[in-house]
């Protein structure tokens, strides 16, 4: 279930800042939700405010475009949307023969014929340099190499328009992208008239999509260190990405707008486990989320805008929410969207269009992978039978992976969307507002020190940042410390729509806040309200060890042990965010509908509350415990930055 471990002050002063003015406005003492919260929204839960107060001031690198950027084409008055979509599937490449059905190649790099001990499994070496140039899938186990496709590798991008206003929103069929590569696309369309930085670039995140950045090759190969990425491959997506944005702006027409969201956990009681009031077997599970590391926060918004053209036909619909796309699982050697191309799939079916997926707050760990939920027949209906002692027909669930567990919760989503769209809002691009701060962020992870140094990762080290004036922490850094690492955030208001962006994978309370349940504030200031067996009921920390009850969080945030305590599976008591001292950033965007829009500009990994992250934890030694996630995160200051 787990990832394969080899490997916020300036977000939330673009919160602060406002759409509507330059001004930055004074934080509230508490977290407050806006009047015009809509009530499907999850801002509800989220009432629990930090309460440090050492936030650097970073307000003077906010940048706004105040004289109005000009059009890299031509629209009409009102509103304007148009939607591409380009094949970006890897062709040519070499595949293996899997004799122990693994799914893993377990042959030799050099070695094509195989069939000795040490290189078991042959490949088919189409251009016989003895080289075996396979493509690697991101996600799970190391050198799991596609044998097929399943369904193509694409690039979508959606255009919106209003005046002299408008912004690019382009998704990517990968786990992640450099964000050099991206910058090299938004350079080029700058060539074109574009404004780079009305370019954001995303990612679906699928585990099931070609590995870009280079993790899920094999770094200490025997042959040397082996990177899973192929530079001629994200070169190519750098090329699809200007091709998608181009077309995107040649096909808009004017459109009218709708817009909806709802918690997917109000859609149904077998989208929960009993802990959250449902009849899902899954406890962990909320909302179609599976969180397996505690505390269990999810973010199950779904969140759906539909652009109608003048013919009344649906141009594009864009969707939001924040489940990892690796439903399929580590069974497979096919390259996929994942369930986010069901998704697409279901509701071009429906309404018309194209549909273009960004991924929310999915970090730590927004999943439906392992948890049961309802599966689905042919004809989209839900698969019901009678429990064996008689009464109501219950549903058929799920066997918690695979491609039909990835349809099933795709057709679940692409219901919600359906419905919440045929009663939504009907709204205008005004205001239209795009805002964007550039920051620097140091890779203080060691594992990612060696990695880069090794030249594992899809980076240019040339493009490192090591001004300390820009960088201090290179000072303190290690011999092969790589420098930070530029990146660019943006707040984006739509109208009724507004959203921020994260350049990793966001743990949903460092953007939605806290549970104002009572039983998470319990567990929250007492470990012992934590664990479950032995008499303990916890719910939101399930994993934690009642050797830590009594263990100050501050001596395990080094270690793997602190006496009898298993720092690796322990939290931070009381729990509590980076956003500190100030109300969650949700609640302070202006909009109606709201989200966060993670993978963007960049893929450095998770980004977690610093006062939980265990800098112990590597992912050169498994010691990872409930804190994966921290050996996949480029900083521990990560969220703090942010």
């Amino acid at each position: 279930m787990r990832r394969l471990a080899t490997l916020g002050s300036s977000l939330f002063a673009l919160a602060l800042s406002g759409c509507s003015s330059d001004a930055i406005e004074a934080a509230p003492d508490t977290a407050q939700v806006p009047e015009t919260v809509s009530s499907d929204a999850p801002a509800d839960d989220t009432a629990t405010p930090d309460t440090r107060t050492d936030e650097p001031d970073v307000s003077d690198t906010i940048e706004t475009d105040t004289s109005g950027p000009t059009l890299p084409f031509t629209i009409g008055d009102g509103d304007w949307v148009g939607v591409a979509v380009v094949d970006a599937t890897p062709e040519g490449f070499e595949t293996f023969t899997d004799l122990n059905g693994n799914h893993v190649f377990d042959g030799c790099r050099h070695e094509p014929a195989g069939g000795t001990p040490e290189c078991p499994e042959p490949y088919d070496d189409l251009d016989g340099d003895k080289d075996f140039d396979g493509v690697f899938l991101a996600g799970f186990s190391e050198l799991r190499a596609a044998l097929t496709v399943h369904d193509p590798i694409e690039v979508r991008a959606i255009v919106f328009a209003r005046g002299q206003e408008y912004v690019a929103i382009v998704s990517v069929d990968v786990i992640g992208l450099a964000g050099d590569r991206i910058e090299r696309a938004q350079t080029r369309l700058g060539e074109l008239g574009w404004d780079p930085k009305r370019v954001i670039v995303t990612s679906t995140h699928t585990h099931q999509g070609p590995d870009t950045r280079g993790l899920w090759g094999s770094p200490f190969d025997s042959s040397g260190v082996w990177s899973g990425a192929r530079p001629e491959y994200n070169a190519l997506l750098t090329d699809r990405i200007v091709e998608a944005v181009d077309l995107a702006a040649k096909a808009m027409g004017p459109v009218t707008l709708k817009v909806g969201a709802t918690r997917m956990r109000d859609r149904s009681e077998w989208f929960s486990g009993e802990p959250f009031g449902g009849k899902s077997p899954s406890r962990r599970m909320q909302g179609l989320l599976n969180d397996i590391r505690d505390p269990i926060i999810v973010a199950d918004q779904l969140l759906a805008i539909q652009a109608v053209g003048a013919d009344d036909q649906t141009v594009a619909t864009l969707l939001s929410f924040a489940g990892h796309p690796e439903l399929v699982g580590d069974q497979n050697n096919a390259l996929s969207a994942d369930y986010v191309f069901f998704l697409r799939e279901l509701m071009e079916a429906r309404l018309g269009g194209r549909a273009v997926f960004v991924p929310e707050s999915l970090g730590g760990m927004q999943s439906t992978l392992g948890g049961s939920i309802p599966m689905v027949k042919a004809d989209g209906t839900w698969a019901m039978t009678t429990p064996d002692g008689g009464g109501e027909p219950v549903p058929v669930l799920s066997k918690e992976e695979g491609l039909e567990h990835a349809r099933a919760a795709a057709t679940h989503l692409a219901d919600a969307a359906a419905d919440v769209l045929a009663s939504g809002d009907s709204f205008t691009l005004e205001p239209f507002v795009v805002r964007h701060t550039d920051v620097h962020l140091p890779t203080d992870n060691g594992s990612f020190q060696l990695l880069f140094s090794l030249g594992l990762f899809d980076v240019d080290p040339a493009l490192a940042v090591k001004d300390p004036a820009l960088c201090p922490w290179i000072t303190g850094g290690g011999p092969i410390h790589p420098g930070c690492v530029p990146t660019t955030l943006w707040r984006v208001r739509l109208g009724a729509v507004e959203f921020l962006t994260a350049p990793g994978e966001l743990t949903p309370e460092l953007f939605w806040g806290l549970p104002d349940d009572p039983r998470f504030v319990a567990e929250s200031e007492d470990p012992t309200k934590r664990g479950t067996g032995e008499g303990r009921i916890g719910v939101y920390f399930p994993a934690h060890p009642p050797a830590c009850d009594t263990t100050p969080y501050d001596q395990c945030a080094n270690e793997l042990t602190a006496g009898a305590c298993d720092c690796t599976d322990f939290h931070v008591w009381p729990y509590v965010t980076r956003v500190t001292g100030q109300a969650a950033p949700v609640t302070r965007l202006e909009a109606k509908y709201r989200f966060v829009l993670s993978m963007a500009d960049d893929h450095l990994g998770y980004i977690l509350p610093e006062p939980d992250f265990n800098r112990r934890v590597s992912a050169l030694d498994g010691e990872t415990g409930d804190h994966y996630e921290d050996t996949n995160s480029l900083t521990f200051r990560f969220s703090t930055l942010l």
